[in-house]
């Protein structure tokens, strides 16, 4: 059984360096239970064993590439820096219903988002 690590900072409790704008292509959901509407979602950015994760009323993962975690622990998209950990971000998109297990082990999330539009209020 692989043992959770946190990622603070952009390095890892173990000492190993995250690479800059890492994202793990792993991180992947089984299937889908079900999906709810396009909405706006909103908690505080979290990145847990190298994933994009949202802290709201649930666990929200991020898989959408266009978006990574860069070597200073902050989230990054297609017009740069987003927000750093703990920080409040919005989300727009479909959630899915998390089935089966992801990479993320810290907090396996609730919903994921495939495609979503993030950004920082």
């Amino acid at each position: 059984m692989r043992a959770a690590i946190r990622v603070t900072g952009g390095v890892m409790a173990a000492g190993l360096a995250v690479a800059a704008f890492s994202s793990p292509a792993s991180a992947q959901t089984d299937g889908t239970v079900s999906a709810q509407a396009v909405k706006t979602y909103s908690g505080k950015f979290e990145h847990y064993d190298g994933c994009i994760e949202m802290l709201g009323t649930h666990w929200y993962l991020i898989q959408d590439g266009r978006y990574k975690i860069g070597g200073n622990g902050g989230l990054y998209g297609p017009k740069g820096f987003i927000a750093y950990p703990g920080w409040k971000i919005k989300a727009k998109g479909t959630a899915y219903r998390a089935k089966g297990s992801t990479f993320c082990t810290t907090y396996p999330p609730s919903y994921y988002f495939k495609k979503a539009t993030v950004w920082h209020p």
